[in-house]
């Protein structure tokens, strides 16, 4: 599903999986699944369930950071990255791999 970019069947899939058996990874996942449906609030609780599983995993400490800077206001970025530490990618950051 993911690959073919067809998000909400993906966070079906992932929600059952991680109902059944819940992976950091998986539910990271789901994370991406869920930002792609804008999402965004869903995204950063299926990162936080992924941290309680593995509080060590990269995924879902660098999923929680892209989210984050999605979130974040341009003008603010630009305070504290310098206009030129932006450079726009913010607009386009990406959850997926």
């Amino acid at each position: 599903y993911m690959a073919a970019q067809q998000f909400s069947d993906a966070v079906v899939y992932y929600e059952r999986a991680a109902a059944i058996t819940p992976t950091a990874d998986g539910l990271t996942e789901l994370s991406v699944a869920y930002y792609n449906v804008g999402s965004a609030d869903k995204a950063i609780d299926a990162l936080h369930r992924a941290l309680q599983i593995d509080p060590k995993f990269a995924n879902a400490l660098d999923g929680l950071i892209l989210v984050d800077l999605t979130k974040t206001e341009p003008k603010l970025l630009e305070r504290y990255l310098g206009k030129k530490g932006t450079n726009g990618t913010y607009e386009g950051i990406s959850l997926d791999q």
